[in-house]
């Protein structure tokens, strides 16, 4: 959990939830994709970088 929260930092709720909607709305054909995958690849891994 540390490494979710440090790689989710300065993202809002309400901007998280946004980026996640946006990301399946490009994404159709990957519905089947968990959110929880989701929020990892497409959020939390690229906070992790950024943070280093």
């Amino acid at each position: 959990m540390p490494r979710f929260a440090k790689g989710l930092k300065g993202h809002t709720l309400d901007g998280a939830i946004a980026k996640v909607d946006a990301w399946y709305a490009k994404n159709p054909g990957r519905m089947q994709q968990t959110v929880v995958e989701t929020i990892w690849f497409e959020l939390v891994a690229p906070g992790l970088k950024q943070s280093k």
